[in-house]
């Protein structure tokens, strides 16, 4: 496939690692009498002028299009092809306009407004845009805000809100939100160790049969869990084969390998990034970017899928298809939060990824930790799951059930409100952290 099927960034934008708006000269560039060079053919697509409203639906974002479950095999075979001869690869066909040109179609902002007068944080947008017109002590001003413009009008969605003021302390501060959201991705491999599941995978998701790939990742997770400083060689040469198969598998030919395949690599990430040993943390570092695609991917299949999306409620699922989905919802978020923790540690503008679109999940500890399908009819008829969008948590803080709250929604918790704080709302609704 060639690589001039898309309009890439002008030398200076990509140079400096910004958000380029593809105009000739592009208002960077511009902006800073800057040479702006286009180093690739030109794209097959002309961006509109930014902030008008195209009329032709073919551009419009496939998280925002209204199709039906049947279609995400196709949108699958449309959106993407793998290959099997570069291990782990993922290559996006940017002959498709809706995913080689969605960024192109953001308004401009003015970059006299880095910082909101009314939140006192930084716009992400507008940094993105204004290149290096901030200090990188102002990185804990950052809105947890990241705006997805969808043609004329504007979606707030929510990114993350890890970060504290990023310093030294706060990476040893217990209570900060930084110190709980590494606390908990370091626990994944224990817990599924120990119990077979974690957060975002459910008990009962591989209950007809565990995967091979994820039997490996199983056994990994409990050997990683009783590594000592005598058996550590052998512990690192069993993930690191491990990986080296799941990354050299043939095709993945529809959702449910994919997500088996983000799943296990999740695992492997959260403990070679945070293991003691430099190899281990050099080679999840270099892996990131494969697991930022697969979940790229899995997150296309998921709001291609009116079910795997969460739109339509209207009656009780099928309790293994609601495992499924869930499970696939809430790897999505987990995903994506390592990868944002990533970026953040390294102390680099996080990517917005996946925190472009909406990330629906549902807030339900009674309908998680179902057993059998009985169960989960019975609690979903007296107390059905609150869906909500990433971190849109307000109302739910306002009128929700501290009952309601599972491991995966208590972080989601502190994450946007801090744990302090999240300690007090239990607490004012009788219950305990």
């Amino acid at each position: 496939m060639s690589n001039n099927t898309r309009k890439k960034s002008c030398r200076e934008c990509s140079k400096a690692k910004r958000r380029c708006n593809l105009s000739n000269p592009c208002k960077r560039c511009s902006d800073r009498s800057l040479a702006c060079i286009y180093t690739n053919a030109p794209s097959r697509v002309t961006p509109f002028p930014r902030g008008s409203v195209r009329q032709d639906s073919s551009a419009e974002p496939v998280h925002n299009r209204q199709i039906s479950p049947n279609a995400a095999t196709q949108t699958w075979e449309k959106m993407v092809s793998i290959s099997s001869d570069t291990p782990g690869s993922i290559t996006l066909d940017e002959s498709n306009d809706e995913a080689a040109v969605y960024t192109a179609f953001l308004p401009d902002l003015p970059e006299t407004q880095v910082i909101n007068t009314e939140t006192n944080k930084l716009c992400i947008e507008n940094i993105m845009i204004s290149g290096s017109d901030y200090r990188r002590a102002d990185y804990h001003k950052v809105t947890s805000i990241w705006v997805s413009y969808v043609e004329a009008s504007y979606a707030p969605i929510f990114l993350t809100k890890v970060q504290d003021k990023f310093t030294h302390e706060t990476l040893a501060d217990p209570n900060s939100r930084l110190n709980n959201q590494i606390k908990d991705i370091k626990s994944y491999h224990s817990e599924f160790a120990s119990l077979c599941q974690t957060p975002w995978l459910h008990r009962r998701l591989y209950k007809s049969g565990m995967p091979d790939i994820m039997f490996s990742a199983y056994r990994d997770c409990v050997m990683y869990s009783q590594k000592t400083e005598h058996n550590k060689g052998l512990v690192y040469r069993s993930l690191e084969e491990s990986i080296d198969t799941l990354l050299s598998l043939e095709a993945m030919t529809n959702s449910g390998e994919l997500l088996v395949r983000v799943q296990c690599l999740l695992l492997y990430q959260s403990m070679q990034l945070f293991d003691q040993d430099v190899r281990q943390q050099c080679l999840a570092g270099s892996r990131m970017k494969t697991l930022e695609l697969w979940t790229d991917v899995l997150g296309d299949l998921r709001d291609a899928s009116l079910e795997l999306s969460n739109k339509t409620v209207q009656q009780v699922p099928v309790w293994e298809s609601w495992i499924y989905a869930e499970s696939l919802r809430r790897t999505v978020i987990a995903s994506y939060t390592l990868i944002t923790l990533h970026y953040m540690l390294k102390q680099d503008i996080p990517s917005q990824g996946g925190w472009t679109r909406s990330q629906p999940w549902s807030i339900c500890q009674q309908v998680w930790s179902t057993q059998s399908s009985f169960d989960f009819l019975s609690v979903w008829e007296q107390d059905p799951p609150v869906t909500v969008s990433c971190l849109l948590l307000d109302e739910f803080l306002e009128q929700g059930k501290a009952d309601a709250v599972d491991d995966f929604a208590r972080n989601m918790l502190v994450t946007y409100i801090g744990l302090d704080e999240t300690k007090q709302w239990f607490k004012q609704r009788g219950s305990t952290y």
